[in-house]
């Protein structure tokens, strides 16, 4: 009996560290920074600047895959920049319903007809530890998952 909860035990972890790694769950990887207040270079306001976690900060320059909901920063056309949100438009980050880790700049290299469905993308992640006139993260060369 003991060696089947074993069994069991090994089995249950491995499996979380699947599920982990599910593109769906890739936005649980983003999710590893807080934000600390800091004097602009000016000095005249304050800027949160993102910590981001050791296990985050290896992901960046290297491709991942997410799926989310577009956020169009332009008419709902075809685009290839635009805003990929874990939730949908009446639970993102921009209505206050959640936090600035739960979206992502999106360049991709194709034009993508825009659709009120979750979407797959892949592309290379840039971290933004520095710019508070872009979001923390950059998906660039996305590529849509089909």
């Amino acid at each position: 009996m003991k060696i089947f909860v074993i069994f069991f035990f090994i089995s249950f972890v491995q499996y979380q560290k699947l599920q982990a790694q599910k593109p769906e769950n890739a936005w649980n990887i983003l999710a590893k920074v807080k934000t600390v207040q800091q004097k602009h270079k000016t000095g005249s306001y304050e800027v949160a600047v993102p910590v981001f976690a050791p296990d985050l900060l290896l992901l960046n320059d290297k491709m991942i895959v997410l799926q989310g909901y577009m956020i169009p920063l332009q008419e709902l056309r075809k685009q290839n920049y635009f805003v990929l949100s874990r939730y949908p438009f009446s639970l993102c980050y921009f209505c206050g319903a959640a936090g600035v880790e739960t979206v992502i700049e999106i360049n991709s290299r194709e034009q993508i007809r825009f659709t009120e469905d979750k979407i797959t993308l892949k592309g290379v992640l840039k971290l933004n530890p520095n710019n508070p006139d872009q979001l923390l993260y950059v998906l660039e060369k996305a590529e849509l998952v089909r």
